[in-house]
């Protein structure tokens, strides 16, 4: 299975379907994750109104870091990285079950380290993630004569 994403649109059913059971749900009982901008219509459901008694939500930057190099053929690579927040909106253990889900996938190729925020009076737990993927834009076809 590739490690690439072609875009935070791929990424995102990818969180979804390995975090299922660790995320929230929105008021409209879908997986408390979503691509900024923009942000999110729905409101989170409360914890007892959820399957996975959960408030965590997911957070995906669309636009991704990360300049095109030049390669030979006029082809140009791009390694982007996606940046993606995990908040915990409850002092309960979610955040960390899911971090350990997200370190074991192995189509999460980490850019760099993670951040992790723990809880206090003014934020909310949240760890961030940064995912490279790769890209080769302009690639060269070779169309046999």
């Amino acid at each position: 299975m590739s490690a690439n994403f072609a875009d935070a649109v791929e990424l995102s059913e990818h969180l979804a379907n390995i975090l299922q059971s660790h995320l929230g749900e929105w008021e409209d009982g879908s997986p408390r994750i979503h691509i900024v901008p923009p942000e999110p219509k729905l409101k989170g459901k409360p914890k007892a109104d959820t399957a996975s008694q959960s408030e965590l939500e997911c957070i995906i930057f669309r636009v991704a870091e990360g300049e095109p190099r030049s390669m030979s053929g006029g082809q140009k690579y791009r390694e982007p990285v996606y940046q993606i927040e995990l908040v915990n909106y409850l002092n309960d253990t979610k955040l960390s079950h899911a971090m350990t889900v997200i370190d074991a996938d192995a189509r999460l190729i980490s850019a760099r380290p993670r951040s992790y925020l723990p809880a206090s009076t003014q934020t909310y737990e949240q760890c961030r993630y940064y995912v490279r993927t790769a890209q080769v834009i302009n690639s060269v076809v070779y169309v046999p004569t």
